[in-house]
C-alpha cells in the first residue's frame, strides 16, 4: 500500500502521486510515515497552533504541550528546510497557543539573538502563509467550490456569505465578494497568482477537466521549472509551477540580490 505523507490518503500499489495534494506517495511504513492523529471529535478537527524550524523552539513546544497534557500531532511544512508544525484538537487550541506564546517569549528573552527573529504564532481565524492573496468573485461560494474542484484547494473557513478561506499545503488564498458595481467579464490581467505543485501535468489535466481556460500548456523552462497557466471563471490568472531542476540563476540571466 502507498500513502501520502502530507494528507495521509491511502492508495493501492502502482500509484505514485496523491490525487488531492499532488505530492509523491511513499510506502506505508509505520516506522517512517507514522499513524494519523486520533480524531479530536467526530470530524478529527485538529488545528495548527505553532510552527518553527528552530531546534530549541521545537523542543520547547513539545515539552510545553506534554506538561500541559495536551495531545498534539506534528507534520513537516514545505521547503528545503521545512519547519515543524504542531497541531492540537480545536477545543484546546486557545490554551495551547497561550502556553506556546509564553514559552517562545521566554526563550527569546534568554537568547543572545533575541530580537533578531520573531517567532510566528498561529491565529485560528487567520489562514496560513505570510502573503495571502484576496481574489474577488461575483459568487464566493461557487468560486470556492470551483477552486477546490479544479486546482485542488481545500475550504478552511467560511465567513458569512462574503469570504471563504482556502488552503493548499502551507499557502492560502481568500475568495472575497466582488462589489456589485465591479462585476464584469473582462479578464483581470493586471495580476497573477504563482503556485508551486508537485506534478504540473497532472494538475493541468485536472484543471482542464474542471473547465479552466488554459492559456499556456505545461512547458519546461531553462530556469528549472515546468509551468502552465490558466484563467479561472472570474478571469484571475494562475500559473502552476513544478520544480524539475536546481538551476543557478546566473545561467539564465538571473541576478542574486540576497544569497
Amino acid at each position: 500500500m502507498m500513502i501520502c505523507p502530507h494528507c495521509r490518503s491511502e492508495y493501492r500499489d502502482g500509484f505514485d502521486t496523491c490525487a488531492d495534494c499532488y505530492g509523491p506517495l511513499v510506502a506505508a511504513n509505520p516506522e517512517t510515515v507514522g499513524e494519523p492523529p486520533e480524531p479530536a471529535h467526530e470530524d478529527g478537527d485538529f488545528v495548527p497552533v505553532f510552527e518553527s524550524g528552530d531546534p530549541d523552539l521545537k523542543l520547547m513546544a513539545q515539552s510545553v504541550l506534554e506538561e500541559a497534557g495536551i495531545k498534539f500531532w506534528t507534520r513537516d511544512g514545505l521547503g528545503r528546510h521545512p519547519p515543524l508544525i504542531f497541531q492540537v484538537a480545536r477545543p484546546r487550541a486557545a490554551e495551547a497557543t497561550a502556553l506556546l506564546r509564553a514559552g517562545a517569549e521566554s526563550i527569546g528573552e534568554n537568547s543572545e539573538s533575541a530580537g533578531e527573529e520573531q517567532v510566528p504564532l498561529v491565529n485560528q481565524s487567520m489562514p496560513p502563509g505570510t502573503i495571502i492573496p484576496e481574489l474577488a468573485y461575483p459568487d464566493v461560494r461557487e468560486a470556492a467550490a470551483w477552486l477546490c474542484r479544479a486546482f485542488g484547494f481545500r475550504e478552511r473557513l467560511r465567513i458569512a456569505g462574503h469570504r471563504v478561506q482556502l488552503t493548499l499545503e502551507d499557502a492560502s488564498v481568500v475568495a472575497i465578494e466582488l462589489p456589485p458595481d465591479q462585476v464584469g467579464d473582462a479578464p483581470l490581467v493586471t495580476h497573477g497568482i504563482l503556485v508551486r505543485v508537485f506534478d504540473a501535468r497532472a494538475h493541468h489535466d485536472r484543471a482542464k477537466d474542471a473547465g479552466a481556460r488554459i492559456t499556456s500548456p505545461p512547458t519546461d523552462y531553462p530556469f528549472g521549472e515546468r509551468q502552465y497557466s490558466a484563467l479561472d471563471p472570474a478571469g484571475h490568472r494562475w500559473t502552476f509551477s513544478e520544480t524539475i531542476d536546481d538551476v543557478d540563476p546566473a545561467d539564465w540571466v538571473g541576478e542574486v540580490v540576497e544569497p
